[in-house]
Formats: structure tokens, C-alpha cells, sequence
């Protein structure tokens, strides 16, 4: 079983209301590991409580949660079903962009489909690793650098038995 509280996944940090910043402070992070793009970040930097590291990775984030899963053998319908919970957040922030394309005339699937994510998508990334590195594990240690013996210490500390 994957152990609640070690890590959390959020769309972005900015805006924060303080009393949700202060629920992030009472959570006692470390580092925040922010996936976004370059220009996502200019636009809108992240708002950190005080002593959290902010740790820069140009990695689309479903992608970097769902490989992670993988990795720690969580099945494939539960990594499937939280890169889909994705469009719960993702597509809503995006609702009056989509909204005004829509009015203009525009195709309401476009959006959706660019903005949002979809089984196909991950699962082409999955065929991708397969192809390229053969498995999960070589993936993270041929195309990461996360060697065996790093990958077993995320299993530690990310993982805990179910007894």
C-alpha cells in the first residue's frame, strides 16, 4: 500500500488563499517538486509557505505520478484512474477559455482535447517507455538515472505493508 502523507499532488500554488497556505505549512513539506513549464511558472510562481524548496522539473505531472506509481506497483487501473482524475481539476480551471472558444465557434472537443487528458495519452507514454527501455525500471534507472537501489529506497519510503 502506498503511504498516505509522504507526498501531494496539486494543479498549481498560485493563487492560494492564506488559509489554504497555511494548510500547506501545517503539512510539514520540504520541497515542492514543480512539473510546470517555464512559462507556467513566469506567469503565475508558486506561493510557498516559509521554508519549503521549490524544485524545478519540466515534466508533464500526470505522467511524473502515474510512472512513480507504476514503480511502486499500484495496479493499472488505480494509476488509469488517478491521471484521469486530472480533467476534474485541470478542465474547470480552464471553463471560461473553453466557454469563449465555444461561443466563437469553435469545436467544444478541442479544448478537451488539448487541455485535457485521456487514457490513450498515458497509455502511449507507456507503450513509449515499453519500446524504448523494455520496463518501468529501466526507464527511471536508464532514462532518469535513478539506479536499483534508488528506485528500492522509494519503495521504502513510499510504501508500507498492508498486514
Amino acid at each position: 500500500m502506498v503511504r498516505r502523507g509522504i507526498a501531494y499532488r496539486a494543479n498549481q500554488l498560485n493563487p492560494i488563499s492564506p488559509a489554504d497556505l497555511k494548510k500547506i505549512a501545517d503539512l510539514g513539506l520540504k520541497n515542492d517538486f514543480d512539473l510546470r513549464t517555464a512559462e507556467e511558472r513566469e506567469a503565475k510562481p508558486e506561493i510557498l509557505p516559509p521554508g519549503v524548496k521549490d524544485v524545478w522539473l519540466n515534466v508533464r505531472t500526470g505522467w511524473a505520478s502515474a510512472a512513480l506509481l507504476t514503480l511502486l506497483g499500484v495496479p493499472e487501473d488505480k494509476v488509469y484512474e488517478g491521471y484521469l482524475r486530472s480533467n476534474e481539476y485541470i478542465l474547470p480551471a480552464y471553463k471560461s477559455f473553453i466557454d469563449h472558444f465555444v461561443a466563437a465557434g469553435g469545436d467544444p472537443s478541442i479544448p478537451h482535447d488539448i487541455l485535457g487528458v485521456k487514457a490513450e495519452y498515458l497509455q502511449a507514454s507507456f507503450d513509449q517507455v515499453k519500446t524504448q527501455y523494455g520496463s518501468i525500471e529501466n526507464y527511471f534507472d536508464k532514462g532518469l538515472g535513478i539506479d536499483r537501489a534508488h528506485q528500492q529506497k522509494l519503495r521504502d519510503q513510499f510504501l508500507q505493508s498492508n498486514k
